[in-house]
């Protein structure tokens, strides 16, 4: 099946997360991971679901041996984000001067087909030959907040050598950035707006509060630097507080998106920023504060030098010329699986600039290349 049938077939499947969106067909997820066991199967995958969070199923799908003396994952999500306002068909999967266009063409369908194309019986047969495993798995929930990784790395999916399905232009990423997402709560007393010595204004703390971080954190960011991703960033994403204008605010609420270097501790950022709110206290501008975790994603780095990284390297040059490997900002789910594998990158056709947007689309040219990549990289891991 060529990979341009596969992917207009993966388009066709509505998998919106259902996180995302009211438009949401709930079994999205589910239909994806039932088609998938089905066109392994016939190809020797031996098909597993793992279904830890209800109705949000994963696939893990094995091929090769069964004594393998090495691991070669393909992982890839099986989500989309939301149809709203999208100019294209979102689930057709036209084709139309030299592209396919619908929603998870590029993210994360387009990889997804690549990879798919290029498992052939020949190649099945290679990895029992030299006793090497290959694995396929399929991850919900991706697009909010890694779910479906997240519960595969928990249940134990591992290998030497991963290759994470996103599209990167065919260049393999090497790096991206944590994900640190918590929120601040400041407490202040109550009053009569019409007297506001006598409380403590809780949005005139988170003010204070806010002030700080700023300088706090400007004074760490600019010693801390990575090759690949840049420097951290801060964003102040959602705030809340008081409950009516003439009533003094007893609290507020920011949620703050703290982007990370592969260097940085997570706990180290929270306990500094904990540690300033606890002077915010002190001082009297607040009564109390918290700091609630919302999500902690680790950032990602495979060394340039790695096999894996030579491997996809020579791979691409072979197939498109060289490219240079490279970090994002983004965030994917080899950050959750990084801890179980051996090596890891993320690689796949299409752009992320195109992921998302209102005419999502990959070119068909890149998406074969993707397909001889990966072909080609499958047959040198083993």
């Amino acid at each position: 099946m060529s990979p341009l049938d596969i992917l207009k077939t993966l388009i066709s499947i509505p998998s919106l997360n259902p996180e995302d969106t009211e438009q949401v067909d709930w079994i999205g997820e589910a239909r994806m991971v039932e088609w998938t066991e089905a066109f392994l199967t016939p190809l020797g995958f031996r098909c597993e679901t793992v279904e830890i969070t209800p109705g949000r199923p994963n696939l893990v799908a094995r091929a090769g041996s069964l004594n393998p003396s090495k691991r070669v994952l393909i992982e890839v999500h099986s989500d989309t984000v939301a149809v709203d306002n999208m100019k294209v068909e979102p689930f057709v999967g036209l084709e139309k001067d030299g592209r396919i266009y619908g929603r998870g063409a590029c993210d994360d369908k387009g990889p997804m087909a690549a990879a798919l194309a290029a498992f052939t019986p020949e190649l099945i047969k290679l990895y029992e030959e030299n006793d090497v495993e290959l694995i396929f798995a399929l991850a919900a929930g991706e697009e909010k907040a890694n779910l479906g990784a997240i519960e595969l790395a928990e249940w134990g999916l591992a290998a030497d050598y991963a290759i994470i399905l996103e599209p990167t232009d065919l260049a393999p990423v090497i790096a991206h950035k944590g994900t640190l997402w918590f929120e601040i709560e400041i407490l202040g007393r109550s009053g009569h707006g019409s007297d506001p010595a006598k409380g403590v204004n809780a949005i005139t703390g988170m003010v204070e509060a806010i002030q700080r971080i700023r300088t706090m954190e400007a004074e760490v960011d600019s010693n801390l630097s990575d090759p690949y991703v840049g420097q951290p960033t801060y964003n102040f994403g959602v705030i809340k507080g008081g409950s009516a204008t003439n009533i003094i605010a007893d609290r507020c609420v920011l949620q703050v998106d703290r982007r990370t270097l592969p260097c940085e501790e997570h706990n180290e950022i929270l306990g500094r920023i904990q540690k300033l709110l606890d002077e915010v206290v002190s001082e009297g501008f607040a009564t109390g504060s918290a700091i609630n975790l919302l999500i902690s994603r680790s950032a990602f780095f495979t060394p340039p030098e790695s096999h894996l990284i030579q491997q996809l390297e020579q791979a691409i040059t072979e197939v498109d010329g060289p490219r240079e490997s490279k970090g994002t900002g983004w965030f994917s789910d080899a950050g959750p699986l990084m801890g179980n594998c051996g090596e890891v990158v993320v690689f796949g056709p299409g752009s992320i600039q195109q992921a998302h947007t209102e005419n999502e689309f990959i070119e068909i040219g890149e998406l074969l290349k993707g397909r001889d990549v990966l072909d080609k990289l499958l047959r040198q891991l083993t």
